[in-house]
């Protein structure tokens, strides 16, 4: 099944039934509006090509995966929600406008995060690994707890000027540098 590119303005529910479902063109979901991906349905990303969130995505026991695709932007007041499921090959950027990305029992795999300003990243009992740097931060405000943070080619963490708060944190091995804090 093809998710049609453009503007979502009314909400989306992929379920597993006709998954996997195919992304081809930029999406940006629209305030008020909601993407939802439910459990067992797949979203792949063609590659170049990205999704806005100024409403919000959420997606459940699911996978949103890519290679070498644009990744995730929240704009103003957009929400991402992932559990329990897989993001692979695409970033997720929050900030530097007021938004939030809460991840809670997730595989990220070559998906760096990305944090500034006023955007919120809350992550717990999750596995963030295989990319450069695994979290990077400009401001913004990153909690984690009950995760590994492993195989991050130059950093676990670069955090410059963020608010952090970490519980329960691994740094798992291929970390070239396990967290890099500055003004943190």
């Amino acid at each position: 099944s093809t998710v049609s590119g453009g503007y979502l303005a009314e909400w989306l529910r992929l379920d597993a039934t006709f998954s996997p479902y195919y992304l081809d063109e930029n999406l940006t979901i629209i305030s008020g509006t909601t993407l939802s991906l439910l459990p067992y349905s797949s979203l792949s990303v063609k590659a170049n090509t990205g999704i806005s969130v100024n409403g919000v995505l959420e997606a459940t026991s699911a996978t949103i995966s890519g290679n070498d695709w644009n990744g995730i932007t929240l704009a103003e007041n957009g929400l991402v929600d992932l559990t329990n499921g897989q993001l692979m090959g695409g970033s997720l950027t929050s900030g530097p406008s007021s938004s939030q990305a809460s991840i809670d029992g997730m595989i990220l795999s070559n998906a760096p995060l990305f944090v500034s300003g006023s955007g919120v990243l809350d992550i717990t009992d999750s596995l963030l690994h295989q990319s450069d740097n695994c979290i990077f931060g400009n401001g913004g405000q990153v909690t984690i707890s009950h995760s590994t943070i492993q195989s991050c080619n130059q950093a676990g963490a670069l955090l410059t000027q963020s608010i952090i708060s970490f519980s329960n944190v691994t740094l798992g091995s291929g970390n070239e540098q396990g967290l890099h804090l500055r003004g943190a």
